[in-house]
């Protein structure tokens, strides 16, 4: 199930396969279902021989949903695939995916989050609330009458899991694809 901020077109493009990083092998190929096995495309060193094989040029990044099982564990893959380049790493913070997200705007880009209802599950309602305890048990810091609103809304089965507000975020910008696997 995809999930965009925007409707993505481009009125040219390259025409190249599609490459995939993976925080869990580090390792970039074809993720290309009419490739597999074929070896027939870039990705695999071999030539590029089918239009339909073919996507315009973005990078792709796969978010191993099984092997979140909180929130640190997600920033950790995060920080994997888009900061290795980087001198400094993501911290675990809403602010912080949306600002590092910045990059993509105008390139485009596609974050496969492949068995993503583990992450759903692991990311759910009892990880937000430790992570909006965590912000109660912190005063000063936080706006405090909102946190406590958001987690009474949590608790009351009407609020945003960590999960969902990843999403959120991941929404607001237009040039990134999601798909939910």
């Amino acid at each position: 199930m995809p999930i965009m901020g925007s409707f993505l077109s481009r009125p040219s493009f390259a025409l190249q396969p599609r490459r995939t990083r993976s925080a869990r092998s580090g390792a970039i190929g074809c993720h290309d279902p009419g490739c597999a096995g074929a070896g027939a495309c870039a990705g695999s060193g071999g030539a590029l021989s089918r239009v339909d094989h073919a996507v315009w040029v973005t990078d792709d990044y796969r978010i191993e949903g099984a092997a979140v099982h909180g929130i640190a564990d997600l920033y950790a893959q995060l920080d994997a695939l888009l900061m290795a380049d980087a001198s400094w790493t993501l911290g675990p913070s809403l602010d912080a995916l949306h600002d590092v997200l910045h990059r993509f705007d105008g390139e485009g880009a596609t974050f496969v989050w492949a068995d993503h209802e583990h992450s759903r599950e692991a990311l759910g309602v009892e990880e937000t609330r430790r992570w909006l305890q965590a912000k109660l048990d912190q005063p000063g810091r936080f706006d405090q009458p909102r946190i406590r609103r958001q987690l009474d809304e949590l608790l009351a089965g009407t609020g945003t899991t960590y999960f969902e507000l990843v999403l959120e975020v991941f929404a607001e910008h237009p040039g990134i694809r999601l798909e939910l696997r």
